[in-house]
């Protein structure tokens, strides 16, 4: 079960990695954290407001094909 649970959630780090395939650095983050506060992306955040946040691996598959979506037209 933890295994599972592992591989379905991702840190900052993996998720930026998942999402543009560029690594984590300041500029990286403040965009992860843009689009998470305008509402593309949900995540899970432990620890309250400054706590952790793990990324779904379903957000950011929903997140890409939607973008794919939006560069076919």
């Amino acid at each position: 079960m933890v295994a599972s649970l592992n591989s379905a959630l991702l840190d900052s780090k993996q998720a930026i990695k998942a999402l543009w395939n560029e690594e984590y650095n300041s500029k990286t983050q403040k965009r992860l954290k843009a689009f998470i506060d305008e509402g593309f992306i949900k995540v899970l955040q432990v620890g309250g407001e400054r706590g952790k946040i793990y990324v779904p691996r379903k957000e950011i598959e929903k997140f890409l094909q939607n973008v794919d979506l939006d560069n076919s037209n």
